[in-house]
């Protein structure tokens, strides 16, 4: 049965299942029409690059989202200032997963989450989910609350990968936190302040991984429920890293503690065939 938490989950997606907004950039606008996890409406395309963009005329076809060719001003119109590569979908928004659907601590692979406090650029989350799709993680989970929304900005940072990753959205991260723990998995949170380097860590059992935000880090509750707290050693001329960027090394430390060559155990994974057509 799921928690009062899951219920308020769903309940926040069926409210946004009408809502619309432009979902641009080559990556993002392809992986979009190939997972169809969003309501695609249509495809917008400049009309000085319709040989360029021929993969993504073809993947439009194949979903049935209908096309359109615009003229310049047109994406200046709808779009402003933002990178589009002259390629714009109307679509719903992407979906939260419930707290259920993550995996079981004993799934037969030491499963690895990452959990984010307080990341509220969209940027360092699109970096985030690119980072954590390219390591195979099983799941990012963010609070309701003092986070980045699943927005267009967020969907081009990823660079694709939000159309496929899975995202965990908890109404209380203690919470969230205790009850995962009680489930098997252990939780251990990034903090610059710990004397213990990334180093000693190991990925032997169901792993939670939480990162703070830039600056602030974890919050001192956040801290208090890891099991351990951890640190990347650098030099005392820079405060820290970008959270995206911490976010890889220890992804790459933790792919080096383990010989399963599959690494983690996605929720989805994106289609061995769906490799991208264009340069990042």
């Amino acid at each position: 049965m799921k928690t009062a938490p899951q219920r308020r989950v769903n309940s926040w997606k069926h409210q946004q299942e009408d809502q619309l907004e432009w979902l641009y950039g080559t990556h993002s606008v392809l992986a979009a029409l190939r997972h169809k996890r969003r309501k695609l409406v249509g495809l917008h395309l400049k009309d000085s690059g319709q040989g360029r963009l021929q993969a993504l005329v073809e993947a439009a076809k194949k979903s049935g989202v209908p096309i359109h060719y615009e003229a310049s001003r047109w994406f200046s119109d709808n779009l402003g200032e933002s990178v589009h590569q002259g390629v714009a979908l109307q679509c719903g928004p992407l979906s939260l997963l419930d707290e259920a659907e993550l995996p079981p601590p004993n799934s037969g692979k030491p499963n690895l989450v990452f959990v984010l406090d307080g990341v509220e650029d969209p940027h360092n989350l699109g970096a985030i989910v690119r980072t954590l799709g390219f390591f195979g993680v099983s799941a990012v989970a963010i609070p309701k609350d003092r986070a980045a929304a699943l927005s267009p900005v967020a969907a081009k940072a990823s660079v694709g990968a939000l159309e496929w990753f899975s995202v965990v959205r908890v109404t209380n991260l203690h919470r969230f936190l205790e009850r995962q723990k009680k489930r098997g998995y252990w939780v251990v949170g990034l903090d610059g302040a710990s004397r213990n380097p990334l180093r000693q860590l190991e990925w032997d059992r169901p792993l939670m991984v939480v990162l703070g935000a830039e600056g602030s880090g974890l919050r001192p509750l956040t801290k208090r429920t890891c099991d351990w707290l951890v640190s990347i050693p650098g030099t005392p001329e820079v405060e820290s890293l970008n959270v995206s960027n911490a976010a890889a090394v220890t992804c790459y430390h933790l792919r080096n503690t383990v010989s399963v060559p599959e690494f983690a155990t996605p929720l989805k994974t994106a289609p061995a065939d769906h490799s991208s057509e264009f340069v990042s």
